[in-house]
């Protein structure tokens, strides 16, 4: 088991974009019951997951891998707090650990109350990277459909994301163009004049051909 104390792995969180050095006792303490009373219910992986550093992430759930399924009273993983707060790095090493351990990786990255994944929260937030690394890594989110009725394919349309809608029509395979109120990705991608608008009408007339 690795944990991380030399002065190349150092531990860190940030506070206003300055990064702090912390001590494995630090990160321990927090687990140890500093934490433990919060009504956020937050773990310490909650917690670096949105301002800590990749080291101070793998120290955790070295010591505790249970941490990556934790929900806080918001429903939310650790994973799904790294894309919300644009922490592709973090992101980046959960999905590489979660995919050596097997583990169930859309579900851990979609919030169960109301069905938002990690990738629907990444093009609200406008976080492009962490958006364009999941289309990669986890290209199945791209059919999660949320409480809204949104698909992710909707929301980049509907924010003008061409680069995006192009990636996940290459990508996805089999994708949903639903959205809220019975409109589509077509219609968002209308509204919003993106550049992407004939590509994606041409998708979906060849995709409903085919499936005809």
């Amino acid at each position: 088991m690795k944990y991380f104390t030399s002065s190349t792995y150092q531990l860190k969180i940030y506070n206003k974009g300055v990064g702090r050095i912390v001590t494995p006792e630090f990160l321990d303490n927090l687990g140890n019951g500093l934490l433990g009373s919060n009504p956020s219910k937050n773990t310490v992986l909650h917690l670096v997951s949105k301002i800590g550093n990749v080291a101070s992430v793998e120290y955790i759930l070295a010591k505790d891998p249970s941490q990556i399924n934790c929900l806080n009273s918001d429903m939310e993983t650790p994973a799904y707090v790294a894309a919300r707060e644009g922490r592709e790095d973090i992101l980046r090493f959960m999905i590489n650990y979660l995919k050596k351990e097997n583990k169930d990786i859309e579900s851990i990255f979609t919030r169960s109350i109301d069905g938002q994944s990690a990738l629907h929260i990444a093009i609200q937030k406008h976080h492009l990277e962490v958006v364009f690394l999941l289309i990669k890594k986890i290209p199945k989110l791209a059919n999660r459909i949320n409480e809204s009725k949104e698909s992710p394919l909707y929301l980049a349309a509907e924010e003008g994301y061409f680069g995006v809608v192009e990636l996940m029509l290459k990508k996805c395979g089999e994708i949903s163009f639903e959205g809220s109120n019975g409109k589509t990705a077509l219609h968002a991608a209308a509204i919003s004049n993106s550049a992407g608008m004939f590509e994606l009408s041409q998708f979906y007339i060849n995709y409903d051909i085919l499936n005809a």
